[in-house]
């Protein structure tokens, strides 16, 4: 495995020199005298509060296909090929997809396309309760990858809407931490479920959880709505412009793998900061 640790480093050495090359500034210029701190704004901001939970509970449901689903799996008397077979499944639709997905959905509004991605990760996860053969499974992983791609393609952009323009890449980094807090939740979490109830009663969560993620997007989307409608009023057109190549940069930084999209946030926020 060390080839691997080596490979996911230089990932994240280089996705971290894409962003300090080609990715635009975008924050309007700010005297440091009128720079505010990031929490007395945060504890006041609904949305993003919102938003925050929202994707903690997410990521929390989403990482159950690196947690528990290879315990189901080794329980159906699949070996680790197996399981490797069905995430290299998922990485080359990703891969294949994702670009198009990025062009296809740009300019949308985002709350739709992440509820329906949202409950789409979930019904996937109500699957691995019925099917227990490899195809089954990679049918179940298929349907899964479709939702963690919409989240992807507009994961940068929700959150990049939501900030205040001085506050950006600080929001960005509090979005990342949504990521790390369901990487430690979900094992915690799905494999506690899973020794105590059972698979079904593990997949069934899921499902429910799809749904109250589905429902929970849809009541947040007007709130979306109304600040991503007074944001072009703080932008030029020009401006504006910059935004959408920043989301879609984020975009593609949340779907590397876990250890590297982690180094690569951080400095995206970074960059933003600056």
């Amino acid at each position: 495995y060390g080839i691997l640790f080596w490979v996911n480093a230089a990932a994240s050495v280089l996705a971290a020199l894409i962003v300090w090359r080609y990715l635009p500034e975008t924050r309007p210029p700010t005297p440091d005298a009128t720079r505010r701190a990031l929490l007395p704004v945060l504890l006041r901001d609904p949305v993003m509060l919102a938003m925050a939970a929202i994707h903690v509970v997410y990521f929390t449901m989403f990482l159950q296909s690196f947690s528990t689903l290879p315990l189901v799996m080794a329980g159906d008397g699949h070996g680790p090929a197996t399981y490797g077979a069905i995430l290299a499944l998922n990485g080359i639709v990703i891969v294949v997809v994702q670009p198009i997905a990025v062009r296809l959905l740009d300019g949308r509004d985002t709350a739709p396309v992440l509820a329906v991605s949202m409950l789409l990760v979930g019904i996937s996860g109500g699957l691995g309760a019925v099917v227990h053969s490899g195809a089954g499974l990679a049918g179940s992983i298929l349907v899964w990858t479709v939702g963690q791609i919409g989240v992807s393609v507009m994961f940068g952009a929700t959150f990049a809407g939501v900030a205040p323009a001085d506050l950006r890449g600080r929001y960005m980094g509090v979005a990342s931490t949504t990521w790390s807090l369901g990487a430690v939740l979900g094992p915690l979490l799905g494999t506690a479920l899973l020794d105590h109830a059972g698979r079904t009663a593990l997949w069934a969560a899921c499902t429910a959880t799809g749904f109250a993620l589905f429902a929970a997007q849809r009541a947040v989307a007007p709130a979306l709505r109304r600040r991503a409608g007074s944001e072009p009023a703080a932008y030029p057109s020009r401006d504006s412009r910059r935004i959408r190549r920043y989301a879609r940069t984020a975009s593609r930084v949340v779907r590397t793998p876990s250890t590297s999209r982690a180094s690569a946030m951080r400095r995206l926020a970074v960059r933003s900061d600056r």
